[in-house]
C-alpha cells in the first residue's frame, strides 16, 4: 500500500470502523494535525487531544502499512491515524480556498513541452534530477498561467521548498541539534546513570533527508556524513544524544548511498574506514547507534576483499564494541578458526559461555571442551568471596536463567560421570544463586552425606536459604530433621509465622522444645501491647497448656508456667482478662 496512492475510501476502510472513520474526519477538519512531517519512509505528525498531543507515525513497505499512536485506544486504526491520513491526502484544511484552482479550469490548461525536453524525454535522455527539475519548471508555468497558487492533488506530498544547497543542509543540520540538545534538556528527557540522553520525537531532520534526491552523489555523502558527525559533537560537548533516529537514519543512508557509487577496493575504504572509526566514538555505545553503525558495516562488506580489510583494520585498532561484529565476519568467511578463538578471548556474559559451549557440542561435537567452556564461567565469573550473599544476588539478577542453564548442563554431565565432588561443588553454587526448593534439599542432601560434609552443608544452606526460610522449615519438618528445625527458629530476628509453623511441627516430638518456642511467640505477642495481640499470646498460651496437660501430662509445670505469667504480668489488665478462663 502505497501512501502517494491512497484515496478517501480506502482511509474508510483503513478505520477501524465508520464511527472511527468518522471521528476522524472531524478530527481533520478542526485543524488538530499540527505538525505534519510526510518523508518517502512514511508519516510523522502530532494530533491535538483533550489531555494533550498524541504521536502518530505511519510506515510503509513491503506492500503494507504501518501504524502507530500513542492514544489509549486498543484497536489498530484510531480517530488520530484517520486524520493523519486525511491531512496527507487532502492537506490543510485550514489552507484558504482560492490558494487551489478549480479542477474543472485546470483541465483547460495545456503548458506546451519544449521541443527539445520533449525529445530527451522521449529519448530517454533526461535522467532523474533534470525530470525534477522540469516537472517543477512546468508547476511554476501553470500557476503563472492561471494566476493561482497550485492545483490541489490527490496527496499533498512534503512540503515543497527550494533547493538546498550543501552549506545551506548543513546549517539546517547544525539547528536541529542545537535546538533539540537544548529541548531535550528543557523537557528533562535526561538519564543522568547512563549518560546518554534524548530529544522528543519532534523536530526531526526529514525535510534533509527530502532534500538529498536533489543533490550528486557525493553530495549527499557529504551531508549524510555531518548528520553523524555533528551529532557526535554534541554528545562530545554536552552529553547529550539528540536525534538519534535521525542518526541511525544517516549512517544507514549513506551506507546504501556508498553502494550506489559502485566502488570497487581500494576506493571503498575511504567510506569503510569512515564507518570503522565510529566504533571508537563513545556516542556509538548507544544500542540503537551501535546497531545502525555493524548493519552500516554490513552493507558496505559485499566482498571477502571488503570483510578481510575492515576485520584487520578493526582488530588493529582493538575496538572493543566491533569484537561481534568481527566474529561474524569471520563466520561468514567461514574462517572458524579465527570465529571461535575470537569469542574464546571475549567471553564475558554467561550467554557467551552458553553459546560457545553449544557450537562446541552441536557443531563440532566435542562435549568435553563444551563442558570445558561452562566450567570457565565458574571460574572466571563466580564471586571470590565464597560467602557474599548480595554478590551472588547481583550475579543472579544480572543473568538468572543463562546461569541456571549453565549449572543444568554441568549437573547433568557430572551425575552421567559420578563426578560426586564436582557435582555437589555445582550444587553448592546453585544454592546460592538459584535459592532452595524442597526438591534441590533432596538431591543435596544425599550427595553432601556421600562427601561426609553434611555438617557443613546445613550452615551453608542456612546462610543462603534466608529469603526461603518457610522452605527451609517445611524440609527440615518434612524430614523429621527436628533438631535443624529447632535451630532454624532460634535464629534472631526470625519471622514468628514460621516459628508458630515449627512449634506447631515439633511439639509431638520434641514438646519441651516446643513450648520455649511458643513462650517467645507469647513474649513477643505481649510486648506489642494491644487488644488483639494480647488474644494472639491468649492463644499461643493455650498451645502450651495443652502440650503441659495432653503430651507431658505434667499438671504442676502448667501451673507454675500460668501463674508466673501472670505475677509478671499483672498490671496489664487487658491482658490477664484474655487469660481469666486458662
Amino acid at each position: 500500500m502505497n501512501l502517494n496512492d491512497l484515496t478517501v475510501e480506502e482511509i474508510a476502510e483503513v478505520a477501524d470502523n465508520p464511527a472511527i472513520f468518522q471521528k476522524g474526519q472531524v478530527c481533520y477538519h478542526r485543524g488538530a494535525v499540527d505538525p505534519f512531517f510526510m518523508s518517502g519512509k512514511g508519516i510523522k505528525a502530532q494530533v491535538e487531544g483533550k489531555p494533550g498531543k498524541y504521536s502518530v507515525e505511519i510506515r510503509t513497505g513491503w506492500g503494507n502499512l504501518t501504524t502507530d499512536c500513542t492514544c489509549a485506544y486498543e484497536g489498530e486504526v484510531c480517530e488520530h491515524i484517520v486524520a493523519v491520513l486525511l491531512y496527507s491526502l487532502l492537506g490543510d484544511p485550514e489552507a484558504e480556498e482560492e490558494d487551489y484552482y478549480p479542477e474543472s479550469t485546470a483541465q483547460e490548461q495545456v503548458i506546451p513541452l519544449p521541443v527539445h525536453a520533449l525529445e530527451q524525454l522521449l529519448t530517454g535522455q533526461l535522467d532523474f534530477r533534470d525530470l525534477v527539475g522540469l516537472a517543477a519548471q512546468l508547476e511554476k508555468e501553470f500557476a503563472r498561467v492561471q494566476g493561482k497558487k497550485t492545483l490541489p492533488n490527490n496527496v499533498i506530498q512534503f512540503p515543497r521548498s527550494k533547493k538546498m544547497t550543501v552549506s545551506e543542509l548543513k546549517k539546517q543540520v547544525q539547528d536541529f541539534f542545537r535546538d533539540s540538545q537544548k529541548e531535550a534538556i528543557e523537557e528533562g528527557h535526561i538519564d543522568y546513570d547512563f549518560g546518554y540522553h534524548d530529544a522528543p520525537a519532534y523536530p526531526n531532520l526529514n525535510c534533509v533527508f527530502n532534500q538529498l534526491n536533489y543533490l550528486k552523489l557525493e553530495e549527499q555523502l557529504d551531508v549524510l556524513w555531518y548528520i553523524v558527525t555533528y551529532g557526535n559533537l554534541i554528545f562530545s560537548k554536552t552529553g547529550t544524544l539528540a536525534g538519534t533516529a535521525d542518526i541511525a537514519e544517516a549512517v544507514g543512508l549513506f551506507a546504501e548511498t556508498v553502494m550506489d557509487l559502485d566502488l570497487k577496493m581500494p576506493q571503498k575504504q575511504v567510506y569503510l574506514n569512515s564507518l570503522i572509526a565510529a566504533f571508537d566514538w563513545p556516542m556509538f555505545l548507544n544500542e540503537e547507534l551501535d546497531m545502525a553503525l555493524k548493519v552500516g558495516l554490513d552493507t558496505l562488506c559485499t566482498t571477502e576483499e571488503d570483510l578481510r580489510y575492515a576485520i584487520a583494520t578493526l582488530q588493529s585498532a582493538s575496538l572493543e564494541n566491533s569484537i561481534d561484529w568481527v566474529a561474524e565476519a569471520y563466520s561468514i568467511l567461514g574462517d572458524e578458526e579465527n570465529y571461535l578463538r575470537l569469542c574464546e578471548e571475549n567471553l564475558k556474559e554467561p550467554s557467551d559461555y552458553l553459546n560457545l559451549a553449544e557450537h562446541w557440542r552441536e557443531e563440532k561435537g566435542d562435549l568435553r571442551r563444551s563442558i570445558a567452556i561452562l566450567e570457565r564461567w565458574i571460574v572466571d565469573c563466580t564471586p571470590p568471596e565464597q560467602d557474599n550473599v548480595e554478590a551472588w544476588n547481583i550475579l543472579y539478577n544480572r543473568s538468572g536463567n543463562d546461569i541456571t542453564l549453565i549449572l543444568g548442563d554441568l549437573a547433568e554431565y557430572y551425575s552421567e560421570q559420578e563426578d560426586t565432588k564436582n557435582l555437589y561443588h555445582l550444587m553448592m553454587l546453585g544454592l546460592r544463586i538459584n535459592g532452595l526448593s524442597i526438591q534441590f534439599y533432596q538431591d543435596l542432601k544425599p550427595v553432601a552425606l556421600k562427601l561426609n560434609c553434611w555438617e557443613h552443608c546445613q550452615q551453608q544452606i542456612r546462610m543462603f536459604a534466608r529469603d526461603e526460610v518457610d522452605v527451609l522449615a517445611q524440609i527440615y519438618l518434612d524430614q523429621k530433621d527436628w533438631e535443624g528445625a529447632i535451630a532454624l527458629a532460634q535464629q534472631p530476628d526470625f519471622s514468628p509465622s514460621v516459628q508458630l509453623a515449627i512449634a506447631q511441627g515439633i511439639k509431638l516430638h520434641c514438646p519441651q522444645k516446643a513450648i520455649a518456642l511458643y513462650q517467645q511467640l507469647v513474649d513477643q505477642s505481649i510486648q506489642k501491647k494491644t487488644r488483639r495481640n494480647y488474644q494472639t499470646a491468649a492463644e499461643y498460651v493455650q498451645e502450651i497448656r495443652e502440650i503441659y496437660l495432653s503430651l507431658l501430662e505434667d499438671t504442676a509445670g502448667w501451673q507454675e508456667y500460668i501463674h508466673g505469667l501472670r505475677q509478671e504480668y499483672q498490671h496489664y489488665r487487658a491482658l490477664q482478662e484474655e487469660l481469666e478462663d486458662l
